[in-house]
């Protein structure tokens, strides 16, 4: 999950509407959440929608209802009418040191056959995104543990889907081989550039943190965190080559802790944060 970050005097300010799982009452919403409009829907929930100045008095809002105890359903950002899509990311994007980058134009609107590294492929999410993005003519790199799941991919016959196996992100040396291997891939095409890297590898278990196996927290961490971390450390040479290449972690917001799922969603608190901190770093 990459957030974006408004600044800037001039800066509108996000609309947010949050659902919840509750019905308020004009009053007390008017006392939490000043500015917010609230209406009550279906289900017993109701509908807070208002302007907020930046993503950290979002996570604010968020906060109180924990505070609270009211249930959070949902949460959307939305844009101001008659903008393209465009200029609302050109506004949301932090402008950063010219130095760091001094590629400044955007990147082609039309990528197909651009090369995407997708890690986790070998079935649910990962391999979806696989296939998808592969029948629509980007070279996808999907990334596996195990041979048999590598076969299995290029049992799908599609000449743009390219397995890079074994990598398991816990393993140290499998990320250094599998950075070799994606830069030879590339070459082998005439590229020097990643259209985006996609973490997506994980798996998770459900348990109290009381009595969590923690050297399966800790091969979690490695996985979701670390490996994520090191694989990006040999590959941004390749994705800011790409002239504005994409970054992206498959997760849920870990915005509130769930009981019994740490093992999935500290993985996913740190990773929003590294995410965003990537988004500081490498802005433009």
């Amino acid at each position: 999950m990459n957030d974006r970050t408004r600044t800037g005097a001039g800066s509108p300010p996000l609309i947010a509407e949050i659902r919840v799982g509750a019905w308020l009452e004009d009053g007390p919403a008017a006392k939490w959440f000043p500015g917010f409009s609230m209406r009550r829907v279906r289900d017993g929930e109701s509908l807070l929608r208002g302007p907020l100045p930046d993503q950290a008095a979002l996570f604010g809002v968020l906060h109180r209802l924990r505070d609270l105890a009211i249930p959070l359903r949902s949460v959307n950002i939305l844009t101001e009418p008659k903008q393209t899509r465009a200029a609302v990311f050109a506004r949301q994007t932090i402008q950063g040191d010219p130095t760091m980058n001094p590629v400044a134009s955007p990147p082609d609107p039309h990528p197909a056959g651009e090369s995407i590294l997708i890690t986790g492929c070998s079935s649910g999410i990962g391999l979806a995104m696989a296939l998808h993005l592969a029948s629509r003519g980007f070279h996808v790199l999907a990334a596996v543990r195990r041979e048999p799941d590598a076969e299995r991919l290029r049992g799908f016959h599609l000449s743009s889907l390219e397995p890079v196996c074994p990598l398991d992100l816990a393993d140290p040396a499998q990320i250094t081989a599998a950075a070799a291997s994606i830069n030879e891939s590339l070459a082998r095409k005439g590229r020097d550039r990643l259209y985006a890297v996609i973490n997506n590898a994980g798996g998770g278990f459900i348990a109290p943190v009381e009595l969590m196996d923690i050297g399966r927290f800790r091969a979690e961490m490695e996985t979701r965190v670390m490996g994520p971390v090191a694989l990006l450390q040999s590959l941004l040479p390749l994705v800011r080559r790409a002239r504005g290449g994409r970054i992206l972690w498959i997760a849920t917001p870990a915005l509130v802790a769930i009981p019994y799922v740490a093992s999935i969603h500290a993985c996913e608190f740190a990773m929003n944060c590294v995410a965003q901190n990537l988004h500081l770093e490498l802005s433009p």
